[in-house]
């Protein structure tokens, strides 16, 4: 609040000091970052992924309310997600991971704390089909359901393993 406040006498002074601001607002706005009334956090374990090495990502959602939050249904196992920000849309990413069968409610008792881990090898899942994505830096994001969001971390995709790229045939 402060910082508009101080931000707004400038922009009264000047209309391209106020288009520059403008602009800064959209990009700060972006990505709202942490979202929710879950504090949801993400650990990421390298920051360049490929189709033959993956990086560790570890998911903890934590309940600091005085009440049960519920955020869903679906397997016991996999409460929490992590998606990955393509062409400006948060898009979820296919994890190495196994889910339950079983069916449950995702929720967190006051205080309660769930953690998941992730394996990822720069694939999403888009228009229910699996896809790898394109070279290039990509934001990422730990998720429970609308209920939290972490904020966003870069991880760097490469389309194959410097192994394979230093590898030569006789």
């Amino acid at each position: 609040m402060n910082s508009i406040s101080v931000l707004i006498p400038i922009v009264r002074r000047s209309e391209s000091l106020g288009a520059l601001y403008c602009v800064l607002m959209l990009v700060a706005c972006a990505d709202l970052g942490p979202t929710g009334p879950l504090e949801v956090t993400l650990a990421v374990e390298g920051v360049e992924v490929s189709p033959s090495s993956s990086v560790v990502m570890t998911v903890t959602a934590t309940n600091n309310t005085t009440g049960r939050i519920v955020w869903g249904t679906g397997s016991s196992s996999c409460t929490l997600g992590v998606a990955v920000r393509v062409d400006g849309t948060w898009v979820p990413m296919l994890a190495g991971r196994l889910c339950t069968t079983s069916i449950t409610e995702h929720a967190l008792e006051p205080g309660q704390t769930r953690t998941e881990l992730f394996l990822w090898s720069g694939r999403i899942r888009r228009n229910d089909e699996s896809e790898s994505l394109p070279a290039g830096t990509y934001c990422v994001r730990a998720e429970a359901g609308a209920m939290g969001a972490s904020e966003a971390v870069a991880i760097i995709v490469i389309k194959r393993s410097l192994t394979s790229a230093c590898s030569w045939r006789a």
